[in-house]
């Protein structure tokens, strides 16, 4: 081998290690997918209040003694699943003070 073909193998060489010594570093210390799904699905718990979208009406039935409620819960988070939601229904007077929760 002539020195060209040595110097041209040397930096080949050269290149190849420093490039995979920059993808073995970044892998290293980028998180991983599931790492950032993990963290994701954790905030979405701790607070499932801002995730969760309530809508709903009531009627009276005919005689005026009771009420039929309809309520839909919407889950806007993006990874974490709720369930056994618990609704808490408060009844106000007509001055807007708290009668019964």
């Amino acid at each position: 081998m002539n020195i060209y073909t040595k110097v041209g193998l040397g930096l080949v060489v050269g290149i190849l290690g420093y490039y995979a010594f920059n993808t073995y570093q970044s892998n290293a210390s980028a998180p991983s997918y599931q790492n950032q799904v993990q963290r994701v699905e954790d905030i979405e718990r701790q607070d499932p209040l801002k995730f969760l979208k309530v809508s709903g009406n009531y009627n009276e039935n005919f005689w005026g003694n009771k009420y039929k409620i309809n309520c839909t819960i919407e889950n806007l988070a993006t990874v974490a699943q709720y369930k056994d939601v618990t609704i808490r229904i408060t009844y106000f007077t007509k001055t807007n003070s708290v009668l019964a929760t």
